[in-house]
């Protein structure tokens, strides 16, 4: 989800046909883009399945407790995804498959948007009602709950207002037609909304089980309901959860594993350990590991909707108001040479902000706006750097203090760009190593001279990276201003046109980086070990890292 690293990471791409007056998002028309369970065992080809249809999986630390709409935690968002549903659910590749709605009706200026639920049932047997999506959003957006996902509902109609206490939860245009409709209005066009919908902020929660546990609710098996394809049977603190095949979920039969174990485990070594001992069957893996099965099938590489760029901080060091002194500092660094040294290949250098899995018109964004600059140039940046100087009337850079997490990785990137700057220009740079807590704290508080933070997206369009960076964006640490950029990005924001909002993003990023208020490093993908038997698992590059609906075991060896 959207955040600066490394707390939080990690659509406009749907199938739509004329209907009536407005547009119709249909199950059949979904399914062709994401697919549904049937027809993916692969027995069908001949291969037979396990009969023990059990997975063992990886935990990095403890869960927050399952609250949907308060929750932060990676770990409980991805417990979340495989317990409960939403409206929609995120597919393959960025596409966007259905959930508890069976369709939805778009106005053509995409500001009105009408879900038609399905007939579902939570595990307890009670029915869906579109009033647990409004209860749920409205909870989201309750000053009272401190949620940090109530921005993700700010395009709808009120929204805003209600969570800043400016307006009543009546005023929010979430308004519920009848138990299995749900209209949403927002403010202006949002050709993205139903895929917001398939993040866990935005699932249904029930009023009657939230009043009942109040502040147990989402602590264990037994203080909460689900609707998804699996509920939890257990949670053992500080050691394992466990989840069993939904019976009450209104796509069961497409669902083959009877249970999931998910076991915490902190350490990257002793997972590796696991794996290779089969103790577990799936896990993350840190690039520098994967010498160890190459030429071999484990490995799944999975491009993120992230990018990990440089923050100049202009407050803290005056010459970064300079445009040629950011231009040089980027364009001295080999990124090339840092994705190979530091990530060993599981990254791509970034020459824009928009990462590659965004889509664009007809191909993604970065392959229609291209790359925007070209790095390893140290006579180019040395010349920046001196025309820089003399429009600062400097002799030479005070000494720069690169704000690192102390973690060995983030240390050793510190370096590598310390090192890139003083051979190529000369400049001394001090490295303050902290707590990747405090560093991230000292960002938002814009007490930092130069530090590489990182997005991820909310959503699957190019606006959830280049909106960061208008003038009033609270999430803008730079401080960057330039009318003519605002005014693209409130152009594309308020566009009904699919292709002259495309164009309006293209300048938009054009423009950030003849100015360069920050330095894009690279474009990480996620790197997973998965025994060759289980299939199936889907790595969304937007939100959940993973989504169980669809998997399965092969025979094991």
């Amino acid at each position: 989800m959207g955040n600066f690293w490394p707390n939080l990471r990690r659509w406009w791409s749907i199938g739509v046909q004329r209907w009536g007056k407005g547009w119709l998002v249909t199950l059949a028309g979904l399914a062709a883009i994401g697919g549904t369970g049937a027809g993916l065992w692969s027995w069908h080809l001949g291969t037979p399945p396990d009969p023990d249809q059990k997975l063992v999986m990886w935990l990095g630390d403890e869960p927050a407790p399952l609250d949907p709409g308060s929750t932060g935690d990676q770990w409980a968002m991805d417990l979340l995804g495989a317990v409960e549903e939403g409206l929609m659910r995120q597919g393959q590749g960025g596409t966007l498959d259905p959930g508890l709605a069976e369709r939805v009706e778009v106005s053509p200026d995409h500001t009105r948007f009408v879900f038609h639920l399905r007939r579902a049932a939570w595990s307890d047997g009670v029915p869906l009602r579109a009033e647990d999506f409004r209860y749920a959003w409205l909870r989201v957006l309750d000053p009272a709950t401190h949620s940090p996902w109530a921005r993700l509902l700010y395009p709808v109609q009120g929204a805003k207002a209600y969570a800043e206490g400016k307006g009543g939860a009546d005023q929010v245009a979430v308004k519920t037609l009848d138990d299995r409709t749900l209209e949403v209005k927002t403010t202006r066009p949002t050709p993205y909304f139903p895929s917001l919908t398939a993040e866990p902020a935005l699932y249904p929660v029930r009023k009657d089980v939230v009043e009942k546990y109040r502040k147990e609710f989402g602590t264990g098996p037994g203080k909460m309901v689900f609707i998804g394809p699996f509920r939890m049977s257990s949670w053992d603190r500080d050691r394992q959860v466990t989840l069993a095949k939904n019976p009450t979920y209104w796509d069961a039969r497409h669902v083959h594993l009877t249970s999931v174990t998910f076991k915490i485990v902190k350490e990257l070594g002793q997972r590796i350990s696991l794996y290779e001992t089969g103790g577990l069957d799936q896990t993350g893996v840190a690039g520098s590991w994967l010498d160890r099965w190459k030429g071999k099938p484990d490995p799944v590489a999975v491009p993120e909707d992230s990018v990990f760029f440089l923050v100049f901080n202009p407050e803290r060091y005056q010459a970064f108001a300079n445009k040629n002194i950011r231009l040089a500092l980027s364009y001295a660094l080999d990124r090339r040479d840092y994705v190979r040294r530091l990530w060993s290949g599981a990254a791509e250098p970034a020459y824009g902000l928009v990462p590659p899995s965004i889509p664009g018109r007809t191909k993604s964004f970065r392959q229609e706006n291209g790359d925007l600059f070209v790095d390893n140039r140290p006579d180019a940046a040395r010349a920046l750097l001196r025309n820089g100087l003399q429009e600062l009337h400097l002799n030479a850079l005070p000494p720069l203090t690169f704000l690192s997490d102390n973690s060995a990785p983030s240390v050793a990137a510190a370096k590598w760009l310390r090192d890139q700057w003083k051979t190529k220009l000369g400049i001394d740079v001090r490295i303050d190593e902290v707590p990747a807590a405090e560093r991230l704290h000292r960002q938002r508080t814009g007490d930092y001279q130069v530090a590489v933070a990182g997005w991820g997206a909310d959503y699957n369009d190019a606006s959830a990276f280049l909106k960061l960076w208008v003038s009033d964006s609270p999430d803008n640490l730079v401080h960057y201003h330039n009318p003519d950029y605002d005014r693209l990005i409130a152009a594309a924001e308020a566009s009904t046109d699919p292709a002259g909002r495309a164009e309006e993003l293209e300048q938009a990023e054009r423009i950030l980086f003849q100015d360069m208020p920050v330095a894009p490093l690279f474009f990480r993908e996620r790197v997973w070990l998965q025994k060759p038997f289980v299939k199936h698992i889907v790595y969304p590059p937007v939100g959940l890292d993973w989504d169980l609906k669809q998997a399965y075991v092969e025979k094991r060896p």
